[in-house]
């Protein structure tokens, strides 16, 4: 799975629990924070009769419900972006800089094994570091200004093989892995400026790309003004009952005078 359909999975629990009608963590939520999210509210409405109590859960429900929807748009945006960064030069770019540190790698790790008894197994061992080989060739063309080795470690191999009709050439052989070595660093050297490359495209798809239009966008646009008509409602009734409160507080129990 790619890291973007990953992100995209993630936000199945968040999405079937913006109409949960009880104040309970989601599978991947942590259930204490819910808790401590009930108590913040319990604290910052001031609740005290089991009346307010009850409503004040309610606010604090609606509360993460409005707090989930906001996870799930900025986390569908997220996705998107990946979907979108995979498409660019940038991200291709990238990915073809850490394809090819990944066949340096191989190439000297496999070199290093065992030395070619005859020339047959050194043809066979060097036909993947032809592809190696030209897979750096893409990457200096994508990079002009920056040399990565290329023509070096094409001139250790091609030494190799002249040098290696009868028998294989130890010294050439060792040369053609301090080459590799060498346009490993090379290659390395192009990370940095493509990681901000990448980054710069990343936030250019940010500020271009418009609201998700997946098909939950309408029903979270739905489920969002539902939760703030509600939660409107359920403020102005928390209102009213301390109201009352306040009014039977002061007149006595019951609502009867307080005697003189």
């Amino acid at each position: 799975m790619t890291p973007a359909g990953a992100a995209r999975s993630s936000l199945n629990a968040a999405v079937h629990g913006m109409r949960a009608g009880r104040l309970a963590a989601l599978p991947h939520e942590d259930p204490q924070e819910v808790e401590r999210h009930r108590k913040l509210w319990r604290e910052e409405l001031g609740v005290e009769t089991p009346g307010e109590i009850e409503v004040g859960d309610s606010i604090a429900l609606l509360r993460l419900r409005l707090k989930r929807i906001a996870e799930v748009e900025q986390r569908r945006m997220a996705s998107e972006i990946l979907v979108r960064l995979d498409e660019t030069s940038e991200m291709k770019f990238m990915t073809m800089i850490e394809s090819t540190l990944t066949a340096l790698s191989t190439m000297v790790s496999v070199m290093k094994s065992a030395i070619p008894s005859d020339r047959q197994e050194l043809d066979a061992l060097l036909a993947p570091v032809d592809a190696t080989l030209e897979m750096m060739v893409r990457v200096e063309d994508e990079s002009p200004a920056v040399v990565a080795g290329h023509k070096d470690l094409v001139d250790a191999v091609d030494r190799l093989r002249e040098n290696s009709w009868t028998e294989i050439d130890v010294a050439a052989y060792a040369s053609v892995m301090d080459a590799a070595r060498a346009a490993t660093v090379g290659v390395e050297g192009l990370i940095p400026q493509a990681r901000q490359a990448v980054e710069a495209a990343k936030e250019r798809i940010a500020v271009d790309l418009p609201l998700p239009g997946d098909a939950d966008a309408v029903r979270r646009v739905r489920y969002r003004r539902d939760a703030e008509r509600a939660l409107k409602s359920e403020m102005e009734f928390l209102l009213s009952l301390r109201s009352r409160r306040d009014q039977l507080a002061g007149s006595g129990s019951f609502g009867l005078p307080v005697p003189a």
